[in-house]
């Protein structure tokens, strides 16, 4: 079965709005760490450009449960690094990804902490690569993705 796809130009214009802000269901940020001057535009603070943009081309979340099964009973996710968002870290755990084609992906990084479900967020590339027809959707859809091994 082929899931739904979205298009380049829909993709263009969901990464225009969250940059915007306008996403549904976007953040809230705190600006008080950057003070804005009042003439600067969004995105700017004192006349310099701040914008910071992190990307993963490849990752995965766990829940305890998974971890446990994957790593062995009593084992929790280990920082290693920690990310631009706030209480969000690289763990030093990672697991290889293997797909339809069983072609895999060594290496992948778990992120932490854990959530109330597991996920795979891999590259377009690499998707087609293990021969998963991978929607492009916000992290945390889940319903109805195709899946993989761990």
């Amino acid at each position: 079965m082929r899931t739904a796809s979205i298009d380049r130009n829909q993709i263009e214009q969901l990464v225009r709005s969250a940059i915007r802000g306008e996403a549904a269901g976007a953040p809230k940020t705190n600006h008080a760490a950057a003070p804005r001057n009042s003439h600067d535009p969004p995105g700017w603070v004192n006349g310099k450009p701040n914008l910071r943009v992190s990307i993963s081309a490849r990752h995965c979340h766990l829940t305890d449960e998974h971890v446990e099964i994957l790593f062995g009973r009593g084992s929790v996710l280990e920082p290693d690094k920690d990310l631009y968002q706030d209480g969000f870290y690289a763990a030093k755990q990672s697991v290889m990804v293997v797909g339809p084609r069983r072609r895999m992906l060594p290496n992948v990084r778990v992120l932490g902490p854990t959530r109330n479900f597991s996920q795979v967020e891999l590259a377009l590339t690499d998707s087609i690569s293990l021969g998963i027809d991978a929607p492009v959707r916000h992290s945390g859809k889940i319903e109805g993705t195709p899946g993989c091994v761990l």
